[in-house]
């Protein structure tokens, strides 16, 4: 991860779901695409499971409790 990077594109895998999220420094968020409960949606909470991950992810403050990876 670059200090210089403003915008992070990140696979999130927290127990079944699966989510793209693009996050920036700034821990604004907007979900690209999400699995959760079968079907697609892209406005999720603020405390949703996936994008909390994201925010430890880019902030470093505690170790994700889900999978991520960066794109």
């Amino acid at each position: 991860m670059r200090k210089t990077r403003s915008t992070y594109i990140l696979k999130v895998r927290v127990r079944k779901i699966e989510a793209l999220i693009e996050i920036d420094r700034n821990l604004n968020s907007r979900i690209i695409e999400c699995n959760l409960i079968g079907n697609r949606c892209y406005n999720c909470v603020p405390f949703c499971e996936v994008i909390v991950a994201a925010k430890d992810y880019v902030t470093k403050r505690r170790k994700p409790k889900g999978e991520v990876t960066e794109l």
